[in-house]
C-alpha cells in the first residue's frame, strides 16, 4: 500500500485545468461549485472503477472511494452522452443499484436530467 503522503493523483490536461478554474470562478447558475464537479468528472471520462481500485492510492484512509465512483457515473455523460442506467452500470464496472444510487444524486443536484422521450440519462440542459 503507498504510504500516505503519496497524493491520490487523475490526470488533467492544460484545457480542463482552465475549465476547472472558470467553474470555480463563475457563480452563474448558483454557484461554480456543480460546474467545478462537472469539470473534475470530465477527467475521469472512460475511467472504469477497475481502473481505479487497482491503484493502492485508492485504498488509502484519506480517499473517498464513494466520491470518486460518483465521479466516475458523472463522467461517463461527457461529450452529451446519453446512457440507460444498467446498461452504464456494465460499462464503467459498477452494481446497478449502485449506479442508480449516483445517478439518482446527480438528477436531485441537479447535473443529470432523463429525457422524457428516451427515459435515459444526460447532463442537464441547465449545464449545457
Amino acid at each position: 500500500m503507498a504510504s500516505d503522503s503519496q497524493p491520490f493523483m487523475l490526470p488533467v490536461t492544460p484545457a480542463q485545468v482552465q475549465l476547472m478554474a472558470q467553474a470555480a470562478a463563475s457563480h452563474q447558475h448558483g454557484g461554480g461549485m456543480l460546474q467545478l464537479l462537472l469539470a473534475l468528472a470530465g477527467t475521469l471520462e472512460g475511467v472504469t472503477t477497475h481502473d481505479v481500485e487497482v491503484d493502492p492510492r485508492f485504498h488509502e484512509k484519506n480517499v473517498s472511494q464513494s466520491l470518486i465512483q460518483a465521479l466516475i457515473v458523472l463522467a461517463a455523460f461527457s461529450n452529451d452522452r446519453e446512457h440507460a442506467v444498467t446498461r452504464m452500470g456494465r460499462e464503467i464496472g459498477m452494481s446497478t443499484s449502485t449506479t442508480w444510487r449516483y445517478v439518482r444524486t446527480w438528477v436531485a443536484l441537479g447535473l443529470l436530467e432523463q429525457d422524457p422521450d428516451t427515459h435515459r440519462y444526460r447532463v442537464a440542459s441547465f449545464w449545457r
